[in-house]
């Protein structure tokens, strides 16, 4: 199920799937059908809404920091070794 809680639109869909495996017999001479349905009963909603501005602006600032810190260590860790590769 789809809910846009902005347009007020619900959407209902249904999934299925198939999988085909073969299995050898041990009788060579007997032909058999063997069929197997495993029925898992599931319900996924999806939703769609509106965040607050300030929410995002905190999600955008943890991720352009959270690049400024890998960065920053890759930096010091490369200036270590060719520091390191200079001495020696």
């Amino acid at each position: 199920m789809f809910v846009d809680h902005i347009e007020q639109v619900e959407h209902t869909s249904y999934s299925y799937s198939l999988n085909h495996n073969k299995k050898d017999s041990e009788e060579k001479d007997l032909v058999s059908v063997t069929i197997i349905i495993d029925y898992a009963p599931i319900k996924m909603i999806l939703s769609k809404q509106l965040r607050p501005t300030g929410s995002f602006l905190i999600d955008l600032c943890s991720i352009v920091g959270g690049v400024f810190i890998i960065f920053g260590l890759l930096n010091g860790f490369m200036l270590r070794c060719c520091a390191k590769c200079k001495m020696d």
